[in-house]
């Protein structure tokens, strides 16, 4: 579970980086605490831009699609271990 913990932000922040560098949302202009979330934290520091929810949509969609072939590996290796044990 390791890879898709250290690559899903960064999948994030790509997705988010050309989202911004292609005009299709406004740069982030204020600063929120880490614990503001999802949707609202977005609408608020892109200062009322609706589109950057859409993008926040967009990468959690594509972060949890990232993590499923990990999940599933882990269950196969959780099912294995209990296999051995009985």
């Amino acid at each position: 579970m390791m890879i898709p913990f250290v690559l899903s932000p960064v999948i994030g922040g790509i997705i988010g980086y050309y989202a911004t560098a292609i005009g299709f949302v406004k740069p982030l202009s204020v600063y929120l605490p880490w614990t503001t979330p999802p949707f609202i934290s977005g609408f608020l520091a892109s200062g009322g831009d609706w589109k950057v929810i859409l993008i926040q949509i967009i990468i959690i969609v594509i972060t949890t699609l990232f993590y499923i072939p990990f999940i599933k590996i882990a269950e196969k290796v959780a099912q294995k271990s209990v296999s051995i044990n009985n």
